[in-house]
């Protein structure tokens, strides 16, 4: 009996310890390596990209990005960010309070998840240029895999391989039944970069900046002081980090 209480005090020491290393995000950024050297291998099939242009610069660039540079060159860093449905629906619901989007919309919350998992993409591609936008839309690449996933969700991807390759944003949009649709791109955050990184390494608080943000909007009597302060609590449910 005392060699059973000594085993239990001692599986409840470990416990939290073995809890607190799990890191499901380490899980994502595993993922989003396996499938990028998918996304450049694609672009480097020949004749692959000749079946959606004939616009050579386009081509280009799809063959620039083309290779097993993904397989053979670890990642500069990696960053990752999983966002619950549960937040991107009380998101929706505060948009709608506030009048910003129509009401309607909240009731789509399953629908739009799997939207949004790829607008961070397209919004960095349609900054540079329609050559860019037309090349990554052509070179993405996406699957649908089973995976233990604890929770519905966002999860988000960057994999930075350097100044001589492109970036690839690896998108999911996981559901609590099991299973996990999984899009990669390349993309070029420009200046925006480092504060993304920055954020996800927990080098700026997202919330600080967030609650500054709200106060100045509240001090000069804003109508976006109310909606800002709406979404702070939600920033609680984010799960960030950086590699």
């Amino acid at each position: 009996m005392k060699r059973l209480i000594a085993l239990l005090l001692a599986l409840l020491i470990v416990m939290p310890c073995a809890m607190a290393e799990e890191d499901p995000n380490a899980a994502l950024v595993d993922i989003a390596r396996e499938v990028a050297p998918r996304l450049s291998g694609l672009c480097a099939i020949e004749g692959y990209p000749e079946l959606f242009t004939t616009n050579e610069d386009i081509l280009d660039l799809v063959r620039q990005w083309g290779g097993d540079w993904p397989a053979e060159t670890p990642p500069v860093r990696a960053g990752a960010a999983f966002v619950p449905q549960s937040a991107t629906d009380a998101l929706l619901g505060i948009l709608a309070g506030q009048g910003l989007i129509a009401p309607e919309l909240a009731y789509y919350g399953d629908f739009l998840l799997t939207r949004i998992a790829t607008v961070p993409a397209s919004t960095l591609n349609a900054q540079q240029g329609t050559n860019w936008v037309a090349a990554s839309a052509m070179a993405g690449y996406s699957e649908v895999r089973a995976m233990d996933v604890p929770e519905n969700g966002c999860a988000w991807v960057l994999l930075d391989y350097g100044s001589e390759h492109p970036m690839v944003l690896v998108s999911f949009c996981l559901r609590a039944e099991g299973t996990a649709s999984i899009n990669a791109a390349f993309v070029d955050p420009g200046a925006i970069a480092e504060p993304v990184f920055a954020v996800l390494s927990g080098a700026v608080d997202l919330k600080s900046m967030l609650t500054g943000l709200a106060l100045g909007a509240l001090s000069a009597e804003n109508e976006a002081a109310e909606t800002l302060n709406a979404l702070l609590p939600l920033l609680d449910e984010l799960r960030l980090s950086a590699y």
